[in-house]
């Protein structure tokens, strides 16, 4: 089965922390998809030990991401793979870019199998690949196909609706920045917030680092 999209490792942890994960691969099915999605392998070992980061709740973003890693198909790059991540983070070393193996792989998987959607928590990773695509040629097949953080709240904010999604992410406030901020989980619960024109100012100011990279979409939505 031809994978839909694969998640890298940030997105993951923060969206089952937050008990948004299915909404997200919820939001991103179009007709006729199968919600098959991918992280690599190394991620339940890496999320196993952050989940402790949220210890309050640990036992519940357990079983949530236990729930998450069964739908997902788990990725070990090809020898193929492994050779263009290599190459990728290797460029980005050589030009001082923030782009860890994690994320060299998950991109060489999403070019070489032609994934649609790649999902990323990591915007300096994004801003690397933007500057990688002019020495790298085949990075420059992920165009339009990576997904942030925020246009992935914003899309199921979009469906779910504001408040809703407000009681969940503002649970774990302290896990991403940007995302507190749009839904000011500093005021009490039952404030009426509009998280979208924060939303939309995050991805607006990677989109002008990262024009080619970041995909497109409705301007409530992405």
């Amino acid at each position: 089965m031809a994978l839909e999209a694969v998640v890298d490792n940030d997105l993951l942890l923060k969206t089952v922390a937050w008990g948004l994960f299915d909404d997200v691969v919820h939001v991103m099915c179009e007709p006729g998809c199968t919600n098959s999605w991918g992280a690599l392998g190394v991620a339940r070992f890496v999320i196993g030990r952050l989940i402790s980061s949220v210890p309050a709740t640990a036992p519940e973003v357990s079983r949530r991401f236990q729930a998450a890693w069964e739908m997902l198909e788990h990725l070990e790059p090809s020898d193929a793979e492994a050779r263009l991540a290599a190459e990728i983070e290797g460029y980005g070393i050589s030009e001082g870019l923030d782009l860890d193996p994690g994320e060299s792989q998950l991109a060489a998987i999403a070019i070489l199998r032609v994934v649609p959607w790649l999902l990323t928590g990591d915007k300096r990773a994004i801003v690397a690949l933007e500057a990688s695509q002019t020495h790298l040629t085949p990075v420059s097949e992920l165009a339009g196909r990576v997904i942030c953080l925020e246009q992935a709240i914003a899309q199921v904010t979009g469906r779910k609706g504001a408040a809703p999604t407000r009681a969940l992410v503002c649970g774990h406030p302290s896990l991403d920045t940007s995302i507190r901020i749009s839904f000011e989980c500093g005021r009490s619960a039952d404030a009426e917030i509009d998280p979208m024109p924060g939303l939309r100012s995050y991805v607006e100011d990677l989109r002008r680092v990262a024009p080619s990279m970041l995909a497109t979409g409705p301007t409530e939505i992405l």
